[in-house]
């Protein structure tokens, strides 16, 4: 799975058969907006504006929020230092964040244990679990509100 959000974007817009420009318009968005999130030189769109480009997409604005949050995840774990951590290691971190929201307090509360392998630890592997050679994800939910573009 493709985690290279404005590559994915692209493709999806390709699918719909769809211009830059259309979706600037569907989304109520600049053009050169679009521009930047499809080459990656912006970061990711905030859940209002992933909510926008799923309607205009025709999509479902649960994937293209994940896979938004997923490289928003992905530019954070990378400039902490964390490179061994795969793709679908952020898709399922970005997926466990998402249903501990959904869940509310209790789900928010499990995510306490959510944690990174140590970065001299580069098994390749998410290691979701406690332990001494863990660091602590940083969590913020979504539902905050997003800014406009």
């Amino acid at each position: 799975m493709d985690i290279n959000f404005g590559r994915w974007l692209a493709m999806q817009r390709a699918r719909a058969g769809l211009t830059q420009k259309d979706i600037a318009v569907k989304c109520h968005l600049s053009d050169p907006y679009i521009t930047r999130l499809e080459s990656g030189s912006t970061e990711p769109p905030p859940l209002k504006t992933c909510m926008a480009l799923a309607r205009a997409l025709g999509i479902q604005w649960e994937e293209l929020w994940r896979r938004a949050f997923a490289a928003r995840l992905e530019k954070w774990v990378r400039r902490e230092g964390y490179s061994h951590i795969s793709e679908e290691g952020l898709l399922e971190i970005a997926q466990r964040i998402d249903d501990a929201d959904k869940q509310g307090r209790q789900g928010i509360f499990r995510l306490h244990k959510l944690t990174l392998p140590h970065k001299s630890n580069p098994s390749g592997s998410t290691n979701l679990g406690e332990g001494p050679d863990s660091t602590r994800l940083p969590v913020a939910s979504h539902s905050n509100k997003d800014k406009q573009h």
